[in-house]
């Protein structure tokens, strides 16, 4: 701060009039502008530290002149004045600086500009306010914008002070402010060392920061920040009198794309373990209930810094990938419900394998496509897929004329004929799992002297049919025979397929009764 006063100044104009006499040449004039000498700065360098008013000049203060005739230095006398003389006419700079106060402090001084004639012996008073409360001087990395200086996953932060600091009482904080879509935020732990004389404290990071994230290092977080005097320390402005700003922002540097990850495994379905494609899940366990679980893992790339991982579902390799969902960290657990949403918009129990809907796990593979990415963008995808591999299983249990088989409703609303005695052409088969129908034949289902017979579907459904002594089956086959078909053995080929293109692995039968 700077308390200005410019005394005694006029404008000496000299004239000199010459009058040859009448009758001969005009007279000339001649005007001569004398620059003004003897021009005076002067002033006190005081600080404001006594309560209710000036404080006490300091001594020893280093003042620094220039401009545009001459520069020149001094040091301020034991009342904290000092004094140039004989200065030119000009606009000068004056910098004070003194030892257990502000670094600098800058004030302008102008003669040509100011509102006054300037004459000889004039005298420019500049007080100048130097504060003994501590600045942050220098710290690096140097913050250069308001976006951010870039930095490195793994930075080191050198702060210097102008006095002895109070060390307990600086408690600098790092924040990630986060960049991207997708980023951790927090407070990230600092190490803290100090040099032997307390002004210069340097920060590293515990661990390495996320690439691509914006970070606020805040020196003195809790207003707590003092030198051993006491003093707090000042927040920081754009003026460098009051140091640099305690708040610096950062960019953590992005270093490019990241590698590829690797090793994608579908490692469970429902609970089901997946340890190659060629062991399934069952129809049972996967199909019916949307919250089950489908746990993924894979490992990290092994280059480029990773924000995160998308995970992206399809029902076919050729299809279009849906994101299911995003994570920080290698592997995901998600559900079944997850997975149609993302892929249809609505939960598993809302689509109808048996009609059109490519249901994964169920009549389709479930197509799974992992990335990882940065604020470059998005590595190249590892993929994996698997299927319900169960093949249809006919069931033991099966109903003809010998048995007495009631007229049913069934759980899907479908009503089921009765078999009476005199139906003895009639049976119905049974199996775990709804079935392709195109696959149900005469060719794959043969009934041993059966005549002339038709095989067919009549009901099935993805949920359990509730059939009278038919316990969780969800297929019912209808055989109509125009021979005598009670007691004899049907057999099911490895012809029959499941929606999901499973084959029987090898011939079954049951035997009507």
């Amino acid at each position: 701060m700077r308390k200005h006063l410019l005394l005694s100044c006029f404008v000496l104009l000299i004239g000199a009039f010459v009058l040859v006499g009448c009758g001969q040449e005009q007279p000339s004039i001649t005007t001569t502008n004398a620059q003004p000498s003897n021009l005076k700065i002067k002033g006190t360098v005081y600080t404001t530290e006594l309560a209710g008013g000036r404080g006490a000049g300091i001594s020893g203060a280093y003042v620094y002149l220039s401009g545009d005739a001459v520069s020149s230095a001094t040091t301020t006398n034991s009342l904290g004045e000092y004094l140039f003389s004989n200065i030119p006419d000009g606009d000068y700079k004056l910098v004070v600086t003194a030892e257990g106060h502000q670094r600098i402090s800058t004030t302008p001084v102008y003669f040509k500009e100011d509102n006054a004639t300037v004459t000889d012996g004039c005298i420019d008073v500049d007080d100048i306010l130097l504060s003994s409360r501590p600045i942050a001087k220098t710290i690096t990395p140097t913050p250069t914008t308001s976006t951010g200086t870039e930095i490195d996953r793994n930075p080191t932060f050198v702060i210097t002070f102008n006095e002895t600091m109070e060390i307990n009482s600086v408690l600098p904080s790092l924040t990630i402010n986060g960049l991207r879509a997708f980023s951790d935020s927090g407070t990230v732990p600092l190490s803290a060392s100090w040099n032997n004389s307390n002004t210069v404290l340097t920060l590293t990071t515990v661990g390495s920061l996320t690439a691509n994230t914006t970070c606020t290092l805040d020196i003195d977080p809790l207003t707590s920040a003092k030198d051993t005097a006491g003093y707090p320390l000042i927040a920081g402005s754009s003026s460098v009198e009051e140091g640099e700003t305690l708040t610096p922002v950062y960019r953590v540097d992005v270093g490019g794309k990241p590698g590829t990850p690797s090793g994608l495994t579908i490692s469970s379905v429902a609970s089901k373990m997946f340890t190659r494609e060629s062991t399934g899940v069952n129809f049972t366990d996967v199909a019916t209930v949307g919250a089950n679980a489908v746990v993924l893992y894979w490992d990290a790339p092994t280059t480029g810094p990773i924000t995160g991982y998308n995970v992206y579902a399809a029902y076919g390799s050729t299809g279009n990938y849906f994101r299911v969902a995003q994570t920080t960290t290698p592997g995901l657990s998600t559900t079944l419900n997850a997975i149609t949403t993302a892929i249809y918009g609505v939960n598993l129990s809302s689509l109808d394998p048996l009609s059109s809907a490519n249901v994964p796990m169920i009549n389709a593979p479930l197509y799974i496509k992992v990335t990882a990415y940065n604020g470059d963008g998005e590595s190249a995808s590892i993929e994996a897929n698997a299927k319900e591999l169960v093949p249809p299983v006919l069931s033991p249990l099966s109903d003809d004329a010998l048995d007495t088989v009631t007229k049913q409703v069934l759980a899907n609303g479908y009503i089921v004929d009765p078999i009476t005695t005199s139906d003895t052409g009639k049976a119905y088969i049974y199996f775990n799992e709804p079935l392709d129908i195109s696959t149900v034949t005469t060719s794959n289902i043969t009934v041993e002297d059966g005549g002339t017979y038709t095989v067919s579907v009549l009901a099935q459904d993805n949920t359990p049919l509730g059939l009278s002594g038919g316990g969780n089956d969800r297929c019912l086959v209808r055989i109509n025979s125009t021979a005598d078909i009670t007691g004899k053995v049907v057999r099911v080929g490895t012809g029959v397929k499941d929606l999901a293109g499973n084959s029987s692995t090898e011939a079954s039968s049951v035997t009507l009764d």
